[in-house]
């Protein structure tokens, strides 16, 4: 088994991803602690404290098995294992080599401090239990049972590689190592699950962003068919009013009757004020002339009589021209000037029907 599945032991694609990061911890803890501590001072025991080396291989096997135990699912009882176990033999291990009523030895004092500080790493402030719980008994062996354990665990051994020795140094730096390992594995989870936030924000940010692109797009969608509807509306307006009107022009009826038809027909459907329908009269060759048929407005015939030449005011102008005049600036008294009143359509028995 290589150290990459020692590492994932216990974590599946199925196991969620909070759950995966604390396992991910303790592995690493756990393989910190037996390669680290345990077996260096296995060595250095059986070297030197023969009768204590047992301590250092429970250590190195209880690490190992916690990784075991993740692999089988029980990832709080690993943790927990891991955060007091190797405290506790720490204690019992400086507990041999202190003399009865002497005060606990610095530098194993240092690795406690360094295992004391596991609990507080592989569970997070949720886990109030189990802080609480790992918290207290740490805080109470360090604080009171010392000198207890010195006495329970006295043995007469010869202590001055670990005071004096190359021992005093190395159990001060395997101390500050573990504190900081530990700790750096944390570090480094907090920074994979802060980059994990910053690709999920960024990948919101970028579904936001062609959200708001489909927004826009279908905006524009919604804008066209609105645009097309009109431009139905239009055609379908125009097409009722040809044939509706069309009709009208093809029907029997007396010409004054069909123009007052006409005239009031076309000023209601386009929703005009008023209108007039003018005629080309061109039984003198020498004198053309454009007379009032009909007149409409506000809802009321009227009866006017009016005779234009060609090219005399607007009508005579638009016949003049042939083509349309917009007025776009009106003057005030224009819809009540009567010589101004109708002044919409020609129609011209020669050459068909236009608009003014």
């Amino acid at each position: 088994m290589n150290i990459s599945k020692i590492l994932n032991a216990g974590i599946s694609q199925e196991t969620p991803k909070e759950i995966a990061k604390k396992v991910l911890l303790s592995n690493r803890i756990a393989l910190l602690i037996t390669f680290g501590v345990a077996v260096p001072f296995i060595v250095l025991s059986l070297i030197h404290f023969k009768e204590v080396a047992y301590l250092p291989m429970i250590g190195a096997s209880l690490c190992m098995i916690t990784i075991a135990i993740n692999a089988a699912g029980f990832y709080n009882a690993s943790r927990f294992i891991l955060g007091l176990i190797p405290f506790t033999l720490t204690s019992i291990y400086g507990a041999y080599l202190t003399p009865a009523g002497e005060q606990p030895l610095a530098p194993i004092f240092a690795i406690e401090i360094g295992f004391s500080v596991i609990p507080f790493i592989l569970f997070d402030i949720k886990e109030k239990g189990y802080l609480i719980v790992s918290g207290l008994f740490i805080f109470i062996s360090a604080s009171f049972f010392t000198k207890e354990l010195n006495i329970l665990f006295e043995k007469d051994l010869n202590i001055d590689v670990v005071t004096d020795g190359y021992m005093f140094y190395m159990s001060i730096m395997t101390g500050l190592a573990v504190a900081c390992g530990s700790i750096l594995f944390m570090s480094f989870n907090n920074s994979k699950a802060q980059q994990e936030q910053q690709e999920l924000l960024k990948k919101m940010d970028e579904q936001n962003e062609e959200l708001k692109q489909s927004e826009e797009t279908l905006k524009e969608s919604l804008k066209q068919v609105e645009e097309n509807q009109t431009e139905e509306k239009k055609r379908n307006w125009a097409s009722e009013g040809f044939a509706k009107f069309g009709n009208l022009l093809r029907s029997n009826e007396d010409s004054d009757l069909l123009y007052d038809k006409l005239i009031s027909g076309i000023t209601q459907y386009i929703g005009a004020n008023q209108s007039g329908l003018f005629l080309i009269n061109r039984e003198d060759q020498e004198d053309t002339l454009i007379e009032l048929q009909a007149c409409y407005a506000y809802d009321r015939k009227k009866f006017l009589e009016k005779t234009i030449s060609p090219g005399q005011g607007l009508v005579g102008q638009a016949y003049y021209e042939k083509d349309i005049i917009y007025l776009t600036e009106i003057p005030s008294d224009y819809v009540n000037n009567p010589s101004s009143i109708c002044n919409l359509f020609i129609f011209n028995y020669l050459g068909g029907f236009g608009a003014n």
